[in-house]
């Protein structure tokens, strides 16, 4: 069970390498707008060619944006030494600039920095990026100053400083997105410039997939079954709560009503589609509950139980017995030549006869035996009953192989030899005493036919006579 959950926990390794390739076209795309705004800030004839409004993204912005892209293209899973420094370097100037820019809106006074490359004589607070998008560059530059598999107090910081900005990026979507001033993260004086806000959601999104495998978004790129939901659930629940929202506010706009009553009404329709959408993630969860459920305890190459299922189960129908006053009986297989059949014909020739010993099984006990794969050439059935049924189910089996070995196209002999042994209702043993018990026996049966030089049964494909007695404990 260990291993399974820590197999759950792991990242998922195709996922990764998606995000690995989404990370550099939203790099591409970030630096490319950076490097397109920073050359119409240091070429001024070539302003007047240029869109309306690429202005707002100032060059101290733009460079901060491409130095935050330099950093990431340095990160390395196992970095040489120049590329720590040269990525620390780049990251430091961002946390220079932004925190100059920081330092401009809280006390009044230039520092000349967001000037250095460019004029920008004609606005009011020349060359100062938005306080918003100072502190979000800053919280990237402060994360790319550490390394993204960071573990212990580094990493916890490192997660704190990936939270905050995420936080921050959704408040400045919803305030572009409804075109309000939020509480935090929407300065009052200059708003943020759509290209800016693009290329802090690119970086944000590079900065969580970077630190996703180690970090506290770890479930969303993990490979087990929260891993499976977060993905579908968290973009989803993202897109509608602002879709939700924004055709709330255009009914309200244009069709007259107050904004009481859309507010209810998106309210409304938010807890409808997330108690829905609880219900289908349940169903979801239980389904893949079921799945593991039964691949823990299912032989995958036989479908039949398996050591652990056989044991789960067959304790619980031990009890069962005895409660209800039955004898119960234990049937223990081994396939006879396997080794050899593996040796001579292959291994998928010695897996194809396990298969069709576990289908004689199937087909010649009934559906309430419990039937179970022990171990490689191993079998084991479980059947309540007296010894008339028994016997019964053992003949019908021993005729099945009898029938399956006919000339045909299996290049192969199927041979087993049984051990049988029954319990009455006031014996106290454990399930794995009927397994030793039976397993014994098989042995015993073995190496009587082998001394005797028989053949076995009457189909001489069994070793265990149908006259012989039943043992019993």
């Amino acid at each position: 069970m260990k291993n399974i959950l820590t197999t759950s926990h792991q990242p998922d390794s195709r996922l990764l390498h998606q995000l690995r390739r989404a990370e550099r076209v939203c790099l591409l795309i970030a630096c490319l707008l950076a490097v397109f705004i920073l050359i119409g800030w240091l070429l001024p004839p070539l302003q007047p060619i240029l869109p309306d409004g690429w202005s707002q993204m100032k060059a101290n912005t733009a460079l901060a944006v491409l130095l935050c892209g330099a950093a990431f293209a340095l990160e390395r899973q196992q970095p040489t030494r120049g590329q720590t420094i040269a990525r620390r370097i780049c990251a430091s100037i961002v946390v220079l600039l932004t925190g100059a820019a920081l330092y401009e809106h809280a006390s009044g006074d230039a520092s000349g920095l967001g000037t250095l490359l460019a004029t920008d004589d004609e606005s009011p607070m020349p060359g100062l990026m938005t306080e918003q998008t100072a502190v979000g560059l800053l919280l990237i530059g402060s994360a790319l100053l550490l390394d993204s598999n960071q573990k212990m107090l580094p990493g916890y910081l490192l997660d704190f400083l990936v939270s905050v900005t995420f936080v921050l990026l959704m408040i400045m979507v919803a305030g572009s997105v409804y075109d309000v001033t939020m509480p935090v993260g929407q300065s009052d004086t200059i708003p943020t410039a759509p290209q800016t806000l693009a290329c802090f959601a690119m970086l944000t999104f590079v900065l969580i997939s970077r630190r996703a495998p180690h970090g506290i978004f770890s479930p969303m790129v993990s490979i087990g079954i929260g891993g499976q939901i977060s993905r579908i659930l968290i973009p989803s629940s993202i897109a509608v709560t602002y879709l939700l929202i924004l055709v709330g506010l255009a009914v309200a706009t244009l069709g007259g009503l107050s904004m009481s009553l859309s507010a209810a009404l998106t309210a409304a329709s938010i807890v409808v589609i997330l108690f829905f959408s609880t219900l289908l993630v349940a169903r979801r969860i239980n389904a893949l509950e079921s799945k593991l459920r039964a691949s823990s305890l299912t032989d995958e190459l036989t479908g039949l139980h398996n050591f652990r299922g056989l044991t789960l189960i067959g304790e619980r129908l031990l009890l069962d017995a005895r409660r209800g006053k039955q004898s119960l009986s234990m049937i223990f297989i081994d396939a006879d030549g396997l080794k050899e059949v593996n040796d001579t014909l292959g291994h998928d020739a010695g897996s194809r006869m396990l298969v069709d010993i576990a289908t004689l099984l199937r087909g010649n006990f009934r559906d309430i035996d419990l039937i179970g794969r022990v171990g490689g050439d191993e079998f084991a059935v479980m059947v309540k009953g007296d010894k008339t049924d028994l016997e019964s189910m053992l003949e019908r089996f021993d005729a099945a192989i009898e029938e399956a070995n006919r000339p045909g196209d299996k290049p192969y002999r199927i041979s087993c030899s049984l051990g049988v042994i029954t319990t009455a209702a006031d014996e106290k043993m454990t399930l794995i005493d009927l397994l030793a018990h039976a397993d014994a026996k098989m042995y015993e049966n073995k190496r009587q036919r082998r001394s005797r030089g028989a053949s076995g049964s009457a189909s001489g494909e069994t070793t265990m006579e149908k006259d012989s007695p039943l043992s019993d404990c």
